[in-house]
């Protein structure tokens, strides 16, 4: 018994991927693009950067990441989830998406100016419209 509920925990905590917010948002990004480039549906792939995204705002909120961090990372879920709806509705909005994961990509490496990422910073409704997005099932 002691085996399963070990093999059930280490297969489902990836060493490094929740360790870092930030590195884990980033390949799912980078994924998200590979998925993209190989034909998947825009749409459904811009809702789950949607979730993603509001989950890496609060995951790096929870792990004290840089503050506006969080903020973006919420941003960005917002943004995602304007683009699942335009790419619903028939608009073309694939480039725009892939320029959003690029940017996610971009701004997920740590900064090398130290006062940068200690910077208060504070985004409640910017937030507040990421929130739906943890509640989609990826």
């Amino acid at each position: 018994m002691r085996a399963l509920i070990f093999a059930c925990f280490v297969f489902a905590a990836p060493a490094g991927a929740d360790d870092d917010p930030r590195a884990a948002f980033a390949a799912e990004a980078e994924a998200a693009l590979t998925r993209l480039d190989a034909g998947a549906d825009p749409a459904a792939e811009a809702l789950a950067f949607a979730r993603h995204a509001a989950v890496a705002s609060a995951r790096n909120a929870d792990s004290g990441g840089p503050a506006d961090l969080s903020c973006i990372y919420a941003g960005m879920a917002e943004d995602a989830g304007e683009r699942a709806e335009a790419l619903e509705s028939g608009a073309d909005a694939a480039a725009d998406l892939r320029a959003l994961m690029h940017d996610a990509v971009l701004v997920s490496r740590p900064s090398t100016d130290a006062h940068v990422d200690d910077a208060p910073m504070s985004c409640p409704a910017v937030k507040a419209a990421a929130r739906p997005y943890l509640s989609v099932k990826p």
